[in-house]
């Protein structure tokens, strides 16, 4: 339900960055984020969690797309390729360090800080 939410989300965000640039739809995302976080928190019923991880869904789309779109706006040419790399690391490597937690390759914030340096450097 989230997956899909934030894909419906990141698709209605996108179309409000392009007609006025990134500033309102994050400040919605944050906003609608701090309402699912209510609602889900104060849920009585199953319907009200479902509505709060729906809710929080288009809250991540919107934020996801918006942070996105105002690295890209408010970045100069040779520094958006290094800015977008670091977000995009700090999406997916800590995904990648809870997959195999008896690895023994670190912990995330250890792997995260030095894949964020390593592409800093570049």
């Amino acid at each position: 339900m989230f997956g899909a939410a934030s894909l419906f989300g990141g698709v209605l965000g996108g179309a409000r960055v392009d007609r006025g640039g990134a500033r309102r739809p994050l400040t919605a995302g944050v906003v609608l984020t701090v309402t699912t976080l209510l609602i889900s928190a104060t849920s009585t019923t199953i319907w009200q969690l479902g509505l709060g991880c729906f809710s929080d869904g288009i809250a991540a789309g919107l934020v996801a797309v918006s942070v996105n779109a105002a690295i890209g706006q408010s970045h100069p040419d040779h520094l958006r390729a290094r800015a977008l790399s670091l977000m995009s690391a700090c999406w997916i490597v800590p995904r990648g360090a809870h997959s195999d937690p008896c690895g023994g390759r670190g912990t995330a914030p250890s792997r995260t800080t030095s894949t964020a340096r390593t592409i800093a450097r570049t």
